[in-house]
Parts: structure tokens; sequence; C-alpha cells
């Protein structure tokens, strides 16, 4: 193969031509090199390659027309000159090239190019073949290829007769590590799946022993299946004064059953279930410890005495008619806890007439909660008792009762504040504005946002109304000035006529404000207070 010939061509198209390569049949390859405005072309262009017998002049034997995509350049086209049988006379290609679609005219590209002896090559091998030469000798064998893909597994054979069972020899031990059952039994009868009995007495005769060494792990998981109801384990004690079920852990948890929630025992009683009470406990009377009868009795020495979670009934509710309904004890941690997301999470009550017992009785050592109780929907914590208090708080040192949030009351009922506001001064010729405020009868995350539900207006200089939105006619409330002015009078619907400007509704207060050095009504701060 020869050195490629770069001729430019006015500035729009170039050509470098051509090389040629043998190939079979009476085609032979063309490559060249495609310049376009002095840079190698990419795109398709049409090609016109004609077929002479002199290097200039005269007539093309043969022409052909092909679209050739070029990329950066490079032409390779097969050239096959049918009409033009090769048998050694002298032949040149000239090449005619325009962009690939258009519709002008070729540019010619000079000079032509001069065939070279590979064409001709071509024409020998039309001859006759000659005899097929001797087998050459076998070469090494090449690299293995890679495995083919697995064919379909075959049918299945026939299952073979069952074999006799088999016979395990007492005393027997086995070990195996294996995600499935190390024993599975299964009896599709009314027999027992297991059945185990031991005629030894004491701790080591038992009947069965299951042991866990994985930490964390359960020694026994019991699970029952039926369409209507199940149970997990049921216990039988043949003889009397034997113990049905007696649970010992070197932890504080001595017994725990998990169902619809937990139940945890250590001598006490913890309840989790979501439908129902945590722990229901209902006592007639009788003594148990210190405590008289409760209903429910913890004692824990680093956690709750009582723990009771519920979502849709009462955390922990407890029911004595002698003592306590609910009674907790704890070392470190709250004497009673009750958690619900839908009722009460701490419910008492009680009937004694005589006042002595509680409805929900709480004791707490050092900085801890006598009663603690958290709700989300409910209350955390609701006494209630026909002859005592439904809830009584005392402590030594701390707060007989405290509360992170703010307190309500009923309006009927006497003894809290039900509505506090500051009214701020007016800017110069305008209207004051309720600043700060509480609303004891709106729910707490809006119960302190101004204006909490009340309205202010200044009918006069110096006198201000105040609609609460609920009745305060009959209700008590005091008035503190804050800026200069004294007050002078406030009053409800219920003073009528004594009242400068009474109010129209049982909602509303009247307050008039006086500057006592001039002897005139202005409009100052004041703060007001209704219990």
């Amino acid at each position: 193969m020869r050195k490629p010939l770069c001729i430019l061509l006015a500035s729009l198209l170039g050509v470098c031509g051509p090389a040629f390569a043998g190939s079979t049949g009476s085609a032979f390859t063309y490559q060249g090199q495609l310049s376009q405005n002095g840079s190698p072309a990419s795109g398709n262009f049409d090609f016109l390659f004609a077929l002479y017998t002199v290097s200039s002049g005269g007539t093309a034997v043969d022409t052909l027309s092909l679209t050739l995509p070029v990329s950066e350049g490079l032409i390779t086209a097969s050239l096959d000159f049918t009409d033009v049988p090769f048998d050694g006379q002298a032949l040149w290609v000239e090449v005619s090239v325009r962009p690939g679609g258009s519709s002008g005219g070729f540019t010619t590209l000079s000079p032509r190019q001069s065939l070279t002896a590979t064409p001709y090559a071509l024409y020998a091998l039309n001859g006759v073949p000659g005899p097929q030469g001797p087998a050459g000798a076998t070469g090494a064998a090449g690299a293995q290829g890679p495995a083919g893909a697995q064919g379909a597994p075959g049918p299945q054979g026939i299952q073979g007769i069952q074999g006799p069972a088999g016979v395990v020899t007492l005393p027997f031990a086995g070990t195996v590590s294996s995600s499935s059952p190390a024993l599975d039994v299964q009896n599709t009868g009314s027999g027992f799946g297991v059945h185990v009995q031991s005629a030894g007495t004491g701790f080591n005769g038992a009947a069965l022993q299951v042991t866990n060494t994985a930490n964390g792990g359960s020694a026994l998981y019991v699970y029952g299946v039926s369409s209507t109801s199940a149970t997990g384990i049921i216990t039988n004690d043949s003889s009397s004064g034997g113990d049905i079920i007696q649970g010992w852990n070197q932890a504080a948890v001595k017994f725990r059953v998990d169902t619809a929630g937990d139940v945890t025992a250590s001598g006490t009683v913890s309840g989790n279930n979501p439908n129902g009470s945590g722990v229901y406990g209902v006592s007639n009377g009788g003594p148990t410890g210190n405590s008289g009868a409760a209903g429910v009795w913890g004692d824990a020495k680093n956690f709750y005495g009582v723990w009771g979670t519920s979502t849709s009934g009462d955390g922990v509710h407890g029911n004595s008619t002698s003592a306590s309904g609910v009674y907790g004890l704890s070392g470190s941690g709250a004497g009673v806890w009750g958690e619900s997301t839908g009722y009460d999470a701490v419910h008492g009550h009680t009937s004694n007439p005589n006042g002595n017992t509680s409805g929900v009785a709480g004791f707490g050592d050092g900085n801890n909660n006598g009663t603690f109780g958290i709700s989300t929907n409910g209350n955390g914590v609701a006494g209630f008792s026909s002859g005592g208090n439904g809830v009584y708080a005392h402590s030594d040192t701390g707060y007989g009762m405290a509360t992170d949030g703010s307190a309500s009351q009923a309006l009927g009922q006497n003894g809290w504040i039900k509505a506090m506001v500051h009214v701020s001064r007016p800017a110069s010729g305008g209207v004051g504005s309720i600043s700060r405020c509480f609303n004891s009868q709106l729910p707490a995350l809006i119960a302190s946002v101004p204006p909490c539900g009340f309205s202010y207006g200044e009918p006069v200089t110096g006198t201000m109304t105040i609609d609460f939105g609920f009745a305060v006619d009959s209700r008590f409330f005091t008035l503190t000035g804050t800026g200069n002015g004294t007050i002078v009078s406030g009053c409800t619907a219920s003073d009528g006529v004594f009242c400068s400007h009474p109010p129209t509704s049982v909602t509303g207060m009247t307050i008039n404000m006086a500057n006592p050095s001039r002897g005139i009504l202005v409009d100052e701060p004041f703060n007001v207070i209704v219990f």
C-alpha cells in the first residue's frame, strides 16, 4: 500500500487518496482522506467514481455513484467496476464529491489516481483452482471456552418405599448448627405433639428442661394456632398445694408472658394491652401487707412499682372497696406510671364514704414523682371519689402538685384561675391590644396564644371592654393597673346601672381607668385575672 497523497480543493474540499487492498470477487477497497475547509470532514457525502484508460481526458469506461459516511476525514469504499475486465491495461480512477443529499454539482478532484497491481490479482483468482494441498500439522489446542448454560432438570423420579420408623436410644444427645428447627414434631391426630414425663422431684427432677445459651435468646417459645382461640401454655397441678408455674431468673423479672402486650411479673404485675386495661385489679377486702387490700399492688426497687400502657383503655385501672385502687411503691422510679393514647393514663375510683382512701395514691421518695401520668388524647391522671379526694398530692420537701403544662378547671367550679389578660398601652390616638393572656377553656397548645379567644375594645377614652367568650358575671376577678393610671372601676353585666358603659352580654367586662393627679380618664395598661 502506497502512502496517501493529499490535495486541497478550492477552500471547500480536499482528498488524500487512494490506497488499495485486495478483497474477494472483482471488488477492491478504496481508502482516502477528505478535508473540508482545511479540517478533517465528517458526515455523509455523495461520491462519483469514474474509471479511465488514460490519466487525463478521454471517456470513462465505467462509473460508480455512492453515498458514504465520513468520520474524521476517513473514506472507505468498496469499488466494483463490473463492466471492465482487468486484463493488464493501464487504468485510472477519477473522484468527484459533494455534500450528501445536496442538489448541487460534483467537485472533481485531481489528479486521477492510477490503479496498482492489486486489482489485477483479482482477475487471476477467477482461474481454475489447483489441486488441494496436503493437510498441515494439527496446531495446539486452544483455551477452553466458558461453560454453556445449564439444561432444564429432568423429570422427578418415582418415590421410593418408606423405610421403617427409627428408634432413639436413651439417653440421647445431639448437636446441630442449622437455621431450621433442630427437632420438628407434628401430630395431626388428637394426641400430644411431645409428651415428657419424669419421676424425679425438685429442680433436677423437672420433666422438661429447655436452655438457650445465646445472650438475649428465649429458652422456650410456645405458639398456639386456632381458628377461634388458642392457649400458648396450659399448666395443671394434679396435686394440691403445688405451684402451677414457678419462675426464677437471676435478673429482676421472674415471669414474662408476651400476648397482645407485655405482662411481666417479679412478685408484682406490670401490663401493656392495646385493647383494654393494661392491669385491672379488683379487691373486696382482706389484708395485703401494709396497704389493706389494694386492687393492684406494685413494689419495685429500681423501676416502676406499677407500669401500664394502653392504646384504647386505661393504662392502669384499680378498683377497691377498702384500700387504694392502685398502690405503687418504687425505690428509684415512679410509684405508678400510666401512659395512654386514647383514654386515662391512670384511672382511680373509690367509693369509701369515710374519705380515708384515694382513687389514686402515689408516694415518691427523693426527687421521684408520687404519681406521674402522660396521655396524648385523654387525662394524664384521672381520679374519682364519692367521699374523699379524687386526686390528693402531698410532699414533705417538694411541691404537692407540679405540672409542666397549663392548668384548666371547669367553669362551674372554683379555686383555679379561669382567665388572665394583659392589655398594653395604646399608641397615640390608637387602641390598645391584648399582648399576653391565658384561657383555661382552650386546648393547652393555644391557651396562651394572644388574644386567647378574647376580644378588646375602647368605646371612649379611659373606658375599655373585654369579651371573654364565657360567662364572667358570676365569677370573681381582680384588676391591676400597670402604668400611670389607676383602676377606677370594673364591672360585669350583673352590676347593671352601677357600671359605666355596662356590658350587654354576661361574657363581657368594662374597665374604667383614670389619672389620679389630673382627675381624667386615660388609656393605660392593666391586668385582669378571673377566678
